[in-house]
């Protein structure tokens, strides 16, 4: 039975050092920081943002990279002021499209991975950019999370089997005892399929499926 065992974790050390995520550098911005420029300024409602970078140039034009932050934070407040001497542009670089983009009096708002909210009048209002996730694209994606994983898991156990067979072939002809028998090789297998539930089911968590299936 320990063979098993030892073969399993074998099998899967590879797709759990694939699955470790990696986390880059971030900047954390607390509530009511205020980003200045010459066209207009943002204040920071949230609690706390988290981003990757800010750039603020000299056109007036503020620079935000989200990317990969959008499935913890969820959702970035912001008060805009527009002084209406030119033009505010504000741009978010994404990851993710926003399932809601909530830009009050803006003369623009193009919704993309580089989502761009742009003012020209004088004025003060909400900015929001929400990342809930729903319900249709969290399925999508626990399906294309699980088809990535599917050719990989059956060629291992293709590889698996067909060793288990030459190894009694070969125990046979020296009239000796299998290496692995195939009731253990039987066991590997359904440990497999089971690891690879598990795969699919963590997958489904961490890019916020359980939680969006509530909202």
């Amino acid at each position: 039975m320990w063979k098993a065992l030892v073969i399993v974790s074998i099998l899967f050390l590879p797709l759990i050092v694939l699955a470790s995520p990696v986390n880059a550098a971030t900047l954390i911005m607390s509530q009511n920081v205020i980003i200045n420029t010459k066209y207009g300024k943002l204040t920071v409602l949230s609690n706390s943002i988290t981003i990757n970078s800010l750039t603020v140039y000299a056109n007036g034009t503020v620079y935000f990279d989200l990317a990969g932050n959008e499935r913890t934070q969820y959702a970035y407040l912001f008060t805009g002021n527009s002084y209406g001497n030119g033009t505010f542009d504000i741009r978010f670089n994404l990851a993710s499209l926003p399932t809601r983009v909530l830009s009050i009096g803006s003369a623009l708002t193009t919704v993309a991975l580089l989502t761009r909210v742009t003012y020209t009048a004088s004025q003060t209002n909400l900015l929001e950019l929400d990342f809930q996730p729903l319900p249709s694209i969290i399925i999508a994606n626990g399906l294309v999370m699980a088809s990535s994983w599917y050719v990989l898991i059956f060629v291992i156990l293709g590889v698996l089997f067909a060793t288990v067979m030459i190894n009694q072939l070969v125990a046979i002809i020296q009239q000796k005892k299998p290496v692995i028998t195939p009731v253990q090789a039987l066991i590997v297998g359904i440990l497999v399929i089971m690891g690879y539930t598990l795969l699919i089911v963590i997958g489904v968590m961490t890019s916020g499926t359980l939680k969006g299936l509530g909202s």
